[in-house]
């Protein structure tokens, strides 16, 4: 493991109103109009966005990265419901931020870009290489990019999705999965950064040496928080998930499951900051260092000077400290479930075994009678909504991990690959998809996705019911999907939105699962 440490230097973000710095009108590489050229012309706290033809389009940087350094701008595309995709053409990396030391930090903003196909040459940053700025990303994702170079007998390749050195990042609702590094973090390098990883994807990963999905090093206590996000299937020699060298990140509501190479490695050598990263609410099941065993040594491992605080998580394997080959090393707390008792599986939707790593197939929500329901500590929890983007507490208290319970329309598509096919029956009770999870329309498909919203405790189904429609319906509720708790919802007829006369509104406490019950 090549190892370059520094101290971590604050960074000051500026809060100035952007101003239009220029459309992007087509999808070429360079020339009038092009996003490279758009953003060669633009000044500092400028704003970049896109014409609604561009909506899904794939923008090929033939000629090279991006690059910016000194300024503040953002690059936005949430406007467009497919955003726009940046492909590196398996030939370079896709974006260089603040690449030329001595500049100005540069503060960047990304808004629904889609990064494929990066591939740094020179071994550092796959998809993004971000020098000493500050880097904000929403609703994007980073998937297919590679960072590694080979010269004689030197292999080299840190941060094959994002390489961030004394950066700040700000992630949030983002995907990272399928990146690869030859030396270490597959998913995301981090050398003294700050910031937060919030309601995050980070999947199917995988390094040649440390850290799978993210290897941090000189991260402060709580100066970077990873909150409500999956870190699953992604694959390294050691910290399949999470290498922390000498990094103490805060690690909140998260599920980390089925990494090879273990979930969560801390270590910290002699005369280096400890590693003392904090875990609370969180899920770490099913890791594995070899693909075989999961003993709680393979969920979190330590060595060296790594002390993790441990606090209202489950753990698999471990009842206490004494669970882990160092228990001196862990700080145990009062509130953590027993992970060595069968019945506190977390029962998850779909779990991937950890020999099957990379892999981005893990569904981590959590069936209806989970022991992890209601367990957590509503002090710890740092996100508003859950990785689904529910409401983050549905009944009092909220859950473990990155998905909070109550009615998650998202699961049946999970629990049920071909639920668009609406004359199948998958749970044999005689209403078949098409009414159960098509909310009584008819036909091979549906318009729109109902949503599910709290207010005060109170959940509200709000749905657009066919005004042509003469079926009479019910809807109805259930804790475990076992096809025996259905109950319908009280009163059985709903109350008519006043404002659209064909949206049908519900009004519920937390249950998990829900359908539509149609009659001819």
């Amino acid at each position: 493991m090549k190892v370059q440490y520094s101290v971590l230097l604050p960074l000051v973000a500026l809060v100035i109103s952007g101003v239009q710095a220029g459309t992007v009108t087509n999808n070429s590489d360079s020339g009038p109009g092009s996003l490279r050229e758009v953003l060669g012309a633009a000044g500092n706290n400028g704003v970049i966005d896109f014409d609604q033809s561009l909506n899904g389009a794939t923008i090929t940087l033939s000629s090279g990265a991006l690059t910016t350094t000194g300024l503040t701008l953002t690059i936005d595309a949430s406007a467009l419901a497919s955003g726009v995709t940046l492909s590196g053409d398996h030939s370079s990396s896709i974006l260089r931020i603040g690449e030329d030391e001595g500049t100005l930090r540069p503060d960047v903003t990304l808004k629904k870009l889609h990064l494929r196909n990066g591939n740094n040459t020179s071994g550092y940053g796959g998809g993004i290489y971000a020098f000493q700025c500050h880097l904000v990303m929403e609703a994007c994702s980073i998937r297919d990019c590679v960072s590694a170079t080979v010269g004689g007998d030197l292999l080299i390749g840190n941060g094959g999705g994002i390489l961030a050195y004394q950066s700040e990042l700000v992630l949030e609702a983002c995907v990272i999965r399928d990146c690869s590094s030859a030396a270490d973090g597959g998913g995301i390098w981090g050398n003294a950064v700050s910031g937060s990883i919030k309601r995050c994807m980070i999947t199917g990963n995988q390094s040649g040496g440390y850290g799978g999905g993210i290897f941090l090093i000189g991260v402060s206590t709580n100066s970077l928080g990873i909150s409500s996000s999956q870190i699953s299937g992604n694959k390294s020699l050691n910290g399949g998930g999470i290498y922390n060298f000498s990094a103490s990140p805060r690690i909140a509501n998260c599920s980390v499951q089925g990494n090879l190479g273990g979930g969560l490695q801390n270590f910290a050598p002699p005369g280096f900051p400890l590693s003392e990263p904090v875990l609370r609410n969180s899920i770490v099941w099913g890791n594995s260092a070899s693909g075989g065993s999961t003993t709680a040594p393979e969920q979190l491992g330590n060595s060296g000077d790594s002390h993790p605080d441990v606090d209202y998580c489950l753990i698999e394997g471990a009842s206490d400290a004494t669970s882990f080959k160092d228990g001196n090393l862990v700080v145990w707390g009062s509130g953590n479930l027993d992970g060595t008792l069968a019945a506190n599986d977390p029962q998850f939707v779909g779990a991937v075994p950890a020999a099957n790593a990379p892999s981005s197939a893990a569904n981590l929500r959590v069936l209806g009678s989970s022991p992890v329901w209601n367990r957590g500590n509503n002090a710890f929890g740092s996100t508003a909504l859950d990785l689904a983007g529910n409401v983050r507490i549905q009944n009092v208290t909220i859950d473990l991990g990155a998905y909070e319970s109550g009615c998650d329309y998202a699961v049946w598509a999970a629990l049920y690959a071909d639920n668009q096919t609406a004359g199948l029956d998958h749970d044999n009770d005689g209403v078949p998809n098409g009414v159960e999870y098509f909310m009584g329309q008819t036909g091979s498909g549906f318009t729109s996705i109902p949503a599910v919203v709290n207010s005060a405790g109170v959940l509200t189904w709000a749905w657009p019911r066919d005004p042509n429609a003469s079926a009479a319906f019910k809807f109805q509720i259930s804790d475990t999907l076992d096809g025996t708790d259905w109950e319908d919802v009280v009163p059985p007829d709903p109350s008519i939105n006043t404002t659209d006369p064909n949206q049908v509104i519900y009004t519920f406490g937390p249950k998990h699962f829900c359908r539509f019950v149609v009659t001819p």
